[in-house]
C-alpha cells in the first residue's frame, strides 16, 4: 500500500505542477502521466522504507496500517522531487552543486528521516518491532544519593550587613 497518492501531490505541489514534471516525453497522455506518477511514489515509499528499516519501527508498513498523515506528506515531497528532478536539474548553486526549487523538500524528507532515528519524532500508530521499547522499572536499581543534610549543617545568613567593613585600596 502506497504512503501516499497522486492527490497528496497535487495538495503539496499543485495539479498543474505535477502535470508538467510527469510530463517527461511532452505528450500529454494520462496514461503515461500516471505511469510516472505512480513510479514516483513507489520509489519514494521504496527509499523511505530502506532508510527507515533500522528505525524502531516496523517499515514497511502492513497494508491494515494506518499510514500517519506526516509520513504520507513526506512520501508525497520525495515523489515530487523525484518527478521533477527526473526532468533534470539545471539550476546550480554558487558551489557548483545542483540546486533546484525543491531543495527544501528534499532537505525536509532527509530532516524527517534523521528524527525518527534520533527518535525525536514519533510515529503515532505505526507499529514498533520486537525489542524497541525500553523496560520501564519503578524505582532505579543502581542509584543511591544519601540524604548530605545530616553530614554538615545547613548554613545561614545574617541579614545585618551593616556590621561589615569594606577595605578599599588607595
Amino acid at each position: 500500500m502506497p504512503y501516499s497518492t497522486r492527490d497528496d501531490l497535487e495538495l503539496a505541489f499543485g495539479h498543474t505542477n505535477i502535470l508538467l514534471w510527469a510530463d517527461l516525453n511532452n505528450t500529454a497522455l494520462a496514461s503515461e502521466i500516471t505511469a510516472r506518477i505512480n513510479w514516483a511514489i513507489a520509489n519514494a515509499d521504496d527509499e523511505l522504507n530502506s532508510k527507515l528499516a533500522n528505525s524502531r519501527y516496523q517499515f514497511p508498513l502492513s497494508d491494515d496500517s494506518d499510514i500517519p498523515p506526516i509520513l504520507a506528506r513526506m512520501s508525497a515531497y520525495f515523489a515530487g522531487v523525484l518527478l521533477y528532478e527526473s526532468r533534470g536539474v539545471t539550476d546550480v548553486g554558487e558551489d557548483g552543486k545542483a540546486q533546484h526549487a525543491l531543495m527544501w523538500h528534499r532537505k525536509r524528507v532527509d530532516e524527517f528521516i534523521r528524527d525518527i532515528h534520533a527518535r525525536r519524532l514519533v510515529l503515532i500508530g505505526v507499529t514498533l518491532k520486537d525489542g524497541a521499547v525500553d523496560p520501564v522499572s519503578e524505582t532505579p536499581s543502581m542509584v543511591c544519593f544519601p540524604d548530605p543534610a545530616y553530614r554538615r549543617p545547613v548554613p545561614t545568613l545574617a541579614d545585618d550587613m551593616i556590621g561589615i567593613t569594606r577595605r578599599c585600596s588607595s
